[in-house]
């Protein structure tokens, strides 16, 4: 039986024992540090960026950040996600304006995976060992978007299933200094959700324009400025159920379904949305072995998930199992 995971494929049922107990779903690394969110203007060499504009920018986006945790908090109220004390981190890039905003769609590398290799030499990181979700602002030369641009905006994690690793979100400075193309605060707190492994709403059923879940495009969760929309949007339960799974982002917040899934909605095919990961231009990431929380459910469900995906988990467990990530798509939000 061969099963598709976000561009992942297992061949779960000839390598799994039937009697094997069923995982968390998720991987578990040697290095289980708390992922931490981690600002960095990203300049270009055709861009002129003063200290003072890096110092004005920095101050406000720590004062978005703040007001994203803050809602993160209100949704899952045990927990919300770390970020870095410092804001105004400042990255000068090793190529022009075009390398990054003009490739041709020919071309099989996009903006994030450009920008995401040149983030991890800059901070000898990668994606194995990381424990950082870059929220990168992308400083044009006009410091502004105009009509007919490649649009920065997007986020995923760096290996695609949920608590194997960090993440990447790239978000236009125009957009954090005027709402231009679009509101900031509402999109860093959309595009976050990406990095930690949420997919659009619409992949579990839902309708993308009028579901209240903030990985929706509900037009009324609309931030001005600083100022929240007075509806900023919540979560599904299929975004509550994976974000814990991410325990490296939310250590401290638990699924129960009393709360996160009243109506008892078959959480069955959740990984189906699981986000595919970058490709191997920015590291290599030959497989996942031996990974995963093992559970005493040998016969029992977990609440609101059946036991269908089971010999999906219990691979994540299985030692012979290799995991090789397919070339990833840009998720343009």
């Amino acid at each position: 039986m061969l099963i598709a995971l976000g561009g992942l494929f297992f061949i779960s049922f000839f390598l799994c024992p039937a009697d094997a107990q069923i995982v968390d779903i998720v991987p578990k690394f040697n290095d289980e540090s708390r992922l931490v969110v981690l600002p960095v203007f990203f300049v270009p060499q055709d861009t002129d960026f003063t200290q003072e504009e890096l110092r004005d920018a920095g101050e406000l986006l720590r004062s978005h950040i703040g007001i994203a945790q803050a809602h993160y908090r209100t949704l899952l109220e045990t927990d919300t996600f770390a970020a870095a004390d410092k804001t105004d981190n400042e990255y000068r890039a090793q190529n022009a304006n075009a390398y990054y905003a003009e490739i041709d769609p020919s071309e099989e590398t996009d903006s994030a995976h450009r920008i995401l290799k040149e983030l991890f030499a800059w901070n000898s990181d990668d994606r194995v060992n990381s424990h950082f979700i870059y929220l990168t602002i992308y400083v044009r030369p006009s410091k502004n978007y105009e009509k007919g641009m490649e649009l920065f905006g997007s986020g995923r994690p760096f290996n695609g299933v949920p608590n194997s690793g960090g993440g990447y979100v790239e978000m236009e400075y125009s957009s954090l200094t005027a709402d231009h193309p679009y509101p900031f605060q509402s999109t860093l707190v959309h595009e976050l959700g990406h990095a930690f492994g949420l997919a659009h709403v619409d992949c579990h059923g839902y309708d993308m324009d009028s579901n209240d879940s903030i990985m929706s495009y509900d037009l009324s969760h609309h931030s001005n400025g600083l100022e929240q929309s007075a509806n900023p949007g919540s979560f599904a339960p299929e975004d509550y159920f994976t974000l814990s799974l991410n325990k490296r982002a939310f250590p401290d917040f638990e699924f129960a379904d009393e709360s996160h899934n009243p109506t008892a909605k078959p959480l069955d095919d959740v990984q189906k949305c699981f986000i595919n990961p970058f490709s191997t231009f920015v590291g290599e990431f030959a497989h996942i072995s031996g990974t995963g929380r093992v559970k005493e459910w040998r016969l029992g469900r977990r609440p609101g998930l059946s036991v269908a995906p089971r010999f999906l988990w219990e691979c994540l467990n299985s030692p012979s199992l290799s995991w090789f990530p397919s070339p990833a798509t840009s998720i343009r939000t």
